[in-house]
């Protein structure tokens, strides 16, 4: 039978071993870019297409090391989209070392095929992958098969979990036709990818913690990183102008300090899209990003994401 639902994957990237140097002096700065793919190439629309990164998350960098350690876990949810003809998922690892301003390096890959009806919910599984087409590095990783929960908030909209612990974190107000995809918790902070499987729709929601830290300058540096990465990613990024905002007076959340908001076009692929990115930060000490995407119909379509953001930012509970 196929991923049910409200099947939901964890997948533990413990550490790695005998990693290929990619650097001058010797070593590396690895990462790993985790993805639950489909086996079947026509299971996701072409529209949808783009969305499918939202299966897709990474480790964290760990600098100038050819045996890291990173014991993170990342989670995916709604593996029934990518298992419409019950063949199973195809879970992909491919390890990079980190570059600041090029293009990140390639340091080998793994792959492993899940089938639904040979997996026990709560049973952890353990797996060492010899990375292909390098000379060297072993990967070693645990999944888990477990069930999830979405909350219904009211007619319009749902409160979703963010962390494994939402107590912890925040709750997301997110409208009701998107869903959760895959979450990430890495040292404290949080990130999340939620679609609308309609109109391929997406929302990238990160929690970080960053205290009394001068909200300008990390917000600066935040904002520089991000661009950086989407630069990486997409093979035109335009930014418009940044815009300092207030929330609505209704706003469920008060704790709402600043709102630093950016209008963004994107392309891959040939594929144009309008991208909106707000950072918000609370009282509490937290910094939370939101990065909208929407595909960009055609001359003179109506950017929505800014009107998504608002409600989402200003009316979910951060702790």
């Amino acid at each position: 039978m196929p991923f049910a639902f409200l099947d939901s994957l964890s997948i533990t990237v413990k550490r790695a071993a005998d990693l290929e140097a990619a650097d001058f002096n010797g070593k590396s700065d690895p990462y790993v870019l985790v993805q639950a793919k489909s086996l079947s190439t026509d299971a996701i629309p072409s529209y949808l297409k783009d969305i499918a990164k939202g299966w897709k998350q990474k480790t964290s960098v760990k600098k100038k090391n050819l045996n890291p350690e990173w014991n993170e876990t990342k989670t995916f949810y709604h593996l029934d989209y990518l298992d419409k003809k019950n063949e199973g998922i195809k879970l992909l690892f491919k390890v990079y070392d980190w570059d600041m301003l090029s293009r990140d390096d390639f340091i080998g890959k793994a792959e492993l095929i899940l089938h639904n009806d040979k997996l026990e919910h709560e049973k952890v599984y353990e797996e060492t992958l010899k990375l292909q087409d390098v000379k060297s590095g072993t990967l070693y990783i645990s999944y888990k098969l477990c069930r999830h929960e979405q909350y219904v908030l009211d007619h319009e909209y749902s409160y979703i979990p963010l962390g494994t612990n939402p107590n912890l974190a925040a709750q997301l107000c997110v409208p009701k036709d998107f869903t959760m995809l895959s979450s990430s918790e890495v040292s404290g902070s949080h990130a999340a990818v939620l679609a609308n499987m309609n109109t391929g729709h997406v929302i990238v929601v990160t929690y970080c913690k960053i205290g009394e830290l001068n909200w300008d300058q990390v917000s600066k540096n935040l904002t520089e990183e991000r661009f950086r990465e989407m630069k990486k990613e997409y093979s035109k990024v335009e930014i418009g102008e940044k815009k300092d905002l207030v929330p609505e007076a209704h706003a469920k959340n008060k704790e709402i300090t600043h709102i630093l908001e950016i209008p963004l076009t994107v392309e891959k692929k040939g594929l144009a899209m309008f991208a909106t990115m707000r950072m918000v930060g609370h009282s509490n000490g937290v910094l939370m990003i939101y990065v909208y995407t929407e595909p960009k119909t055609g001359y003179g379509s109506y950017r929505k994401g800014e009107d998504y953001v608002k409600k989402v930012s200003e009316n979910s509970t951060v702790y």
